[in-house]
């Protein structure tokens, strides 16, 4: 995986919760601020939303699949 294309997703404005599929293994990123990128730009560390975390190499890293956008109830939109 590029770091750019992870960078890009992580920074989406709005933010969309995405999964990380990593050597057969998924991991969810709720929020940007869960996301440590090492400074030698090669690992990646997810905090856990209920503690822990992953340890990532970003050559590893396979997909990321960005989950689907809610409704509104309000007006039907996406």
């Amino acid at each position: 995986m590029e770091l750019k294309t992870l960078l890009d997703v992580l920074h989406q404005a709005p933010f969309r919760p995405f999964d990380i599929q990593a050597d057969s293994r998924g991991v969810r990123v709720g929020h940007p601020e869960q996301v440590f990128i090492t400074p030698d730009k090669k690992t990646v560390i997810v905090a856990g939303m209920e503690g822990g975390l992953a340890i990532l190499d970003l050559d590893h890293i396979s997909s990321l699949s960005l989950a689907a956008r809610r409704r509104s109830k309000a007006t039907g939109q996406t």
